[in-house]
């Protein structure tokens, strides 16, 4: 078996048949398996995949995270290269072909990846590649470590040998850690091999903005809005950056403070744009919870305390005030995150 395709999924009964379909219809002759991890799902995400038979491997597990959920795949597989398709994205027929043909045809290759085409969550096409063009080229070890790259998990094939070395992916993440166990794992590969860069859309890569995404990922946080407790703390929002910053100061230290500053930045939107969501949502003590987190990372930010003091305006006289600023001024206290 020369490739395993590696499939976690958690919860996605509406993409993981179309996702795991596009794997099967690779036009590739080198001979591939389908490995699903279906990571604790409490959806119909189990009945879907039952649906295929034995034509695809399923391993469940409970839910660990997207990180386990691939080791568990690459446990239970047999490829000389391992291909990573999330579960609600898809791929172009000859994805595996011509990543795969990319490898083959570089001994010292580690990892070859593609471009993407950009879709709505309902498929509709965004008609724009995902890889802006500055970033179309194979990253050095520098680049990886200066900032965040444009490396899609669905995009990438690994050799196994390479992943071997890496330990795997750094479950550390956990369930809730997104987002940063395939940017540490593409610097660990990166600093063992060269990566190849395949400059075509080889991937539909489901995108959705940055409010959407928080909308759908706060409830399912501890202590989140919805639950509105005593131990309520919003920087569950942005534990995978965290681990991630702790992660890659612990094993390059000053070299790689451009990426940590990065994802700093990237910490504070993300606190800032939930505040807004839950302020706008009613929700002031878990927007206020937000904006304290972010001011931690970024206290120079001068739009931080107005937004935080507005949280302190009682319900009642919120409403009579925002209807008498100016409309800017309003959105930016009230919500929601401007889209």
């Amino acid at each position: 078996m020369k490739v395993s395709v590696v499939i976690p999924t958690y919860n996605n009964e509406g993409t993981i048949a179309a996702a795991v379909e596009s794997a099967m219809a690779q036009r590739f002759e080198g001979g591939f398996e389908v490995i699903v991890v279906n990571d604790g799902s409490t959806d119909r995400t189990a009945e879907v995949l039952r649906g295929f038979g034995d034509r695809i491997k399923v391993v469940a597990q409970p839910n660990r995270g997207c990180a386990a959920a691939r080791n568990t795949a690459a446990r239970n597989s047999t490829g000389k290269y391992l291909a990573f398709l999330d579960a609600d994205d898809e791929w172009l027929p000859e994805k595996l072909a011509k990543t795969v043909s990319t490898l083959e045809g570089d001994s010292n290759c580690g990892l070859a990846y593609s471009d993407a085409a950009a879709v709505e969550s309902r498929g509709a096409p965004r008609n724009h590649a995902y890889i802006p063009a500055a970033y179309s080229r194979e990253p050095s070890l520098d680049d990886l470590l200066r900032e965040w790259w444009w490396i899609l998990p669905s995009a990438a094939v690994m050799r196994r040998s390479i992943f071997d070395r890496c330990g795997g992916f750094a479950e550390e993440f956990g369930p809730r850690g997104y987002g940063g166990s395939d940017v540490l794992m593409w610097i660990r590969a990166r600093d063992r091999a060269p990566f190849r860069f395949v400059p075509e859309q080889l991937v539909r890569y489901q995108v959705s903005d940055l409010p959407g995404y928080l909308a759908k990922r706060m409830p399912n946080f501890p202590g989140g809005p919805n639950e509105g407790g005593p131990d309520s703390r919003a920087r569950s929002l942005v534990q995978g950056e965290e681990i991630l910053i702790r992660l890659v100061r612990r094993e390059y230290g000053r070299r790689a403070r451009g990426l940590i500053s990065n994802h700093r930045a990237k910490q504070v939107e993300m606190l800032t744009v939930a505040g807004m969501l839950a302020i706008n949502q009613g929700k002031a003590r878990f927007a206020r919870d937000c904006y304290l987190e972010a001011l931690k990372r970024r206290p120079l930010q001068l739009k931080l305390p107005f937004r935080l003091a507005w949280t302190l305006v009682p319900s009642s006289l919120a409403g009579p005030i925002a209807a008498v600023l100016p409309r800017r001024i309003a959105r930016a206290l009230c919500g929601p995150p401007a889209i």
